[in-house]
């Protein structure tokens, strides 16, 4: 299995999981609603150097202070250990081993006691608590060198903490194993559906992902991706689709669409498999987030500088504003956006999964029974679509809803505009979506007429596997090629594409649906499936969840790339 395609990404959470900031999350240990405010306090202590730091190997074990990582090594200076300390650290390794369950009445209170928070985040700084916690690091080897220890991320196997309250008989133990943090991680992160791997002359390169977010059989949808053309001289295209996640993938169509058109010409699809040309893109006159923060460098070139809807809001919706003057003819209105989805993002779906614990296969069985109309208006009122509108009369007109694209590679759309949104004296455009859910990385509009262009529909020549697979493909119908986890990658060839023409852009197309397999263990985490089933509310647990581990995510944002 390909675990992550962003390693910084990787490394960067994987250092946040280790400090125990995401340790409600895991698989193994969760914070239940008697002790969720305890991980908020864990998180601001540790930030704050108020946390006592020790060091366990073998029978060996030193205090340190000022623990800091970089490049998956901490370090930290041996001092004295406090005796006091490590007496309780003794005494409640050895008293705690009872658990805290969920009953009908504490989930009641649960529920109220989220109704009654406010949950307005007006900044992402936090306030420092008075109180103090243990973090107990476990490993296999160290180093020292005078007084300064240091540890590498790779010898730990386990790390503790324990948070002292004001009830001395309550104290919060998280572990965290080594062996199993990357695989989490990775899990959390990757992005489900089948992924597309081309052949880029010298390896098979991962480049897209199909019908990604059709998580349901009524969510099966037509999903159009424009692929990179390794070989514009090649009459034929060699594609590998792969199973790399914990789900079964029911694909019903796939096809390869080429445009021949002239250099200066660029293609672009729209969400229904349109292909339009673009020939004069308009930059925006004013790119601005909500908060009136000026988004120009991120949104006014194609060039990978994102603006992720990060900006902390009141209901977890974060939007960017643009504002176009209007052309004197105006028969021909293109919106351009280049967008993905963030890697945040999987890891946000991640924890929605786990929230729901062994309840998770009972969802799925409903979730199947839903219809489409159903499911989209509940993936609309979670904030998870990137929604884009258009200001007319002094109120905003829905022009389009995103579907999840991948975190693969930017993908460009075109959102075509009717005229009759376009009588207004300028054109103001928002794009909104749920808290770090999207990378926007540029937006311009195109009036120019149509160009010339000459279209090629190719079915797959040749498709490896059972010999149904091809024949599966053909057509939109009731037949779809099937594939389990762990099976064997399918190998997709398009043969005939025109080499003579001067340019060329290929768009491949698909459509089906992939459901998650394997049951999901651990408690029901009722507190957060309360805050993710309220209006907005995987915009706002997105929010909450990055409000948590922002400090953590500056202390550590110079670590390396390489591994």
């Amino acid at each position: 299995m390909k675990f992550i395609r962003k390693k910084a990404t990787l490394k960067l959470i994987s250092m946040i999981w280790l400090m125990g900031i995401l340790s409600s999350c895991g698989s193994y240990y969760k914070l239940n609603h008697l002790n969720h405010d305890f991980e908020r306090k864990i998180e601001r202590e540790m930030m704050k150097g108020t946390s006592i730091y020790f060091v366990h190997s073998k029978n060996e074990l030193y205090q340190i202070t000022t623990p800091r990582i970089e490049s998956n090594v901490i370090t930290g200076e041996i001092t004295p250990s406090n005796s006091s300390e490590l007496s309780f650290y003794y005494q409640m390794t050895k008293s705690f081993t009872k658990k805290k369950r969920f009953s009908p009445k504490s989930v009641k209170e649960a529920r109220g006691k989220y109704h009654a928070e406010n949950m307005r985040i007006d900044s992402l700084e936090m306030k420092v608590s008075d109180e103090i916690h243990q973090v107990h690091i476990h490993t296999g080897n160290f180093t020292k060198s005078g007084q300064e220890l240091t540890v590498k991320v790779s010898d730990m196997y386990m790390m503790q903490i324990f948070q002292k309250t004001l009830d001395p008989g309550l104290v919060l133990i998280i572990s965290v194993f080594g062996s199993l943090i990357f695989t989490i991680i990775a899990l959390a992160i990757a992005c489900n559906c089948p992924h597309v791997y081309m052949d880029n002359g010298d390896k098979l390169e991962f480049t897209n992902t199909l019908f990604t977010g059709s998580v349901s059989g009524p969510l099966e949808r037509f999903d159009f991706k424009t692929l990179p053309d390794f070989h514009p001289n090649n009459s034929d295209i060699h594609l590998q689709i792969r199973n790399e996640n914990q789900e079964t993938q029911w694909t019903n169509y796939l096809g390869l669409a080429v445009a021949y058109h002239d250099p200066s010409v660029q293609v672009i699809p729209d969400l229904q498999g349109n292909l339009h040309t673009i020939q004069d893109t308009k930059q925006a006159k004013n790119y601005s987030a909500h908060d009136g923060t000026n988004l120009k460098n991120e949104l006014i070139k194609d060039d990978h500088s994102y603006f992720s809807f990060d900006r902390p809001t009141k209901n977890g919706l974060v939007s960017a504003n643009m504002q176009f003057d209007k052309p004197q003819e105006l028969d021909h209105a293109k919106l351009i956006l280049n967008v993905k989805n963030t890697e945040w993002a999987g890891f946000i779906h991640q924890q929605f999964i786990e929230s729901m614990g062994t309840r998770h296969e009972r969802w799925l069985a409903r979730n199947q029974k839903k219809s489409q109309k159903e499911q989209m208006e509940a993936l609309s009122r979670a904030g998870i679509p990137l929604v884009v509108y258009i200001k007319k009369n002094n109120k905003w007109i829905e022009l389009e809803q995103v579907l999840a694209i991948g975190n693969a590679n930017d993908q460009s759309i075109v959102i075509p505009i009717k005229p009759e949104l376009l009588s207004d004296p300028s054109i103001e455009i928002r794009v909104e979506s749920g808290f770090n859910l999207w990378h926007l990385d540029y937006v311009a509009m195109d009036f120019s007429k149509p160009a010339s262009i000459e279209i090629q529909h190719l079915s797959p020549s040749d498709v490896s596997g059972a010999t149904s697979s091809l024949g599966a493909l053909l057509k939109n119908d009731a037949s779809y090629m099937v594939s389990k986890e762990g099976s064997e990658p399918i190998d997709v060839h398009f043969n005939g594409l025109y080499t003579l023409k001067s340019s060329r852009t290929l768009i491949l197309e698909s459509k089906g649906y992939y459901v998650r397999q394997g049951n999901q263990k651990g408690k029901t985490n009722w507190l957060e499936l309360v805050q993710l089933a309220s209006k907005h509310g995987v915009g706002k647990f997105s929010q909450n969840k990055f409000a948590y581990t922002l400090p953590l995510l500056k202390q550590i944002s110079s670590i390396s790339t390489s591994y």
